[in-house]
């Protein structure tokens, strides 16, 4: 929807004093005599067009245009908010792959542990055999 400017000044002097002109996401052109809701992340450009009263409460034909714009910090602040929490969940992760791998070092230790003790019972299982053979013998 496209609208020459005298137009609008034409719709804010029947309507109300403040007219609001943005373009959505989709390319839709919007005129409103309330401000868009606008979210930090949201890349619209939304033009104020005042018309200023005068003492009578009749508006005056020359508007003063203000474009309202997200103010950049919000923007940075939404990003670096999102980076941080990026941060944090790559930091939760990393912690549970080395608890992973210290659990399973510490079941391999144990089980290597009870290898070689059983090992060791074995040979001497084996060291009491012989001898009690070698002494039968004698």
């Amino acid at each position: 929807m496209t609208m020459s400017i005298g137009k609008v000044v034409l719709l804010g002097m029947l309507l109300a004093a403040d007219v609001y002109i943005w373009t959505d996401r989709e390319g839709v052109t919007h005129i409103e005599d309330q401000a868009p809701k606008i979210h930090p992340g949201d890349r619209i450009r939304v033009e104020r067009h005042t018309f200023p009263t005068e003492s009578d409460g009749a508006v005056a034909a020359v508007p003063e245009v203000q474009p309202l714009v997200p103010p950049p910090q919000a923007a940075d602040a939404e990003a670096a908010a999102l980076k941080d929490a990026d941060r944090k969940e790559k930091d939760r992760l990393h912690r549970e792959v080395l608890e992973k791998a210290r659990r399973d070092y510490e079941v391999a230790k144990a089980r290597h542990y009870w290898r070689r003790k059983l090992r060791d019972l074995e040979e001497k299982r084996l060291r009491v055999e012989e001898l009690e053979k070698s002494e039968k013998t004698d």
